[in-house]
């Protein structure tokens, strides 16, 4: 049972850094930028374009904008552990992904959501099925779009925030090294803020592995690169 304290710990602090947009696939979102709506963290607002949307969803529910806008606000909402709000996020999503079963990034919020299902449970078998489907979830948006940084984004933080017991470090690391990749293609595609945040936490994974140099190694390039920032400061002092 600690463990899964620390696991819910865990995913409030490390996935409010998710969400800084760098798209380099296409997304269908018609109207509404998503990357806005992914960025708002206050639980006011958010609580807010919620209770908006949800009027909005009375009267259409297939509207796909509303319920991206739902399954957006509610799933930040979860993050920052609003009773309830997981459950929300996972229906609305869910809802969402059989209605436009094309879209990867509604696949992925929708496996992120479902993360947090499992968090707010409090029998451990639910905990753990509704953890293992969530990743089943993230793998497939991973599969369908496997280029798109904040897909693979969402995916490595999620599987950073977890146990080490269901053995997904692996997948966070193979998929921080193709953003690196990406990112070293196109260097205008990252942000600083990205590529440092990148660099931070595959120096810790190898540093987890007990390989200290190229830990050392990426830890530099995080600290080099943006010094003053949270991810630079952190890498600062693992140097």
């Amino acid at each position: 049972m600690q463990t899964i304290g620390i696991f819910a710990k865990k995913l409030q602090y490390l996935v409010l850094g998710l969400f800084i947009v760098v798209t380099l696939s296409p997304l269908s979102y018609a109207e509404i930028d998503a990357g806005t709506f992914l960025s708002i963290w206050n639980k006011g607002e958010l609580s807010k374009i919620a209770d908006e949307a949800e009027k909005v969803y009375e009267k259409n529910p297939k509207d796909k904008d509303n319920l991206t806008k739902l399954g957006i606000a509610y799933h930040n909402l979860a993050v920052l552990e609003v009773k309830g709000a997981s459950g929300k996020a996972a229906k609305y999503l869910s809802e969402a992904t059989k209605l436009y079963p094309e879209d990867a990034l509604l696949l992925a919020l929708l496996g992120s959501s479902m993360s947090m299902v499992g968090r707010d449970e409090w029998n451990i078998i639910t905990k753990k099925s509704k953890a293992n489907e969530g990743f089943g979830f993230l793998d497939k948006a991973v599969t369908m779009a496997p280029d798109n940084v904040v897909i693979r984004r969402i995916r490595a933080n999620n599987s950073l925030q977890i146990p080490a017991s269901f053995g997904r470090q692996k997948i966070a690391k193979g998929d921080l090294l193709h953003i690196e990749g990406i990112i070293q293609k196109a260097p205008k595609e990252g942000t600083v803020g990205l590529q440092t945040e990148v660099y931070y936490k595959l120096g810790n994974i190898f540093k987890s592995e007990k390989d200290s140099s190229t830990a050392k190694a990426y830890f530099k390039k995080a600290a080099e690169l943006s010094p003053e920032s949270e991810w630079g400061k952190k890498a600062k002092k693992e140097l």
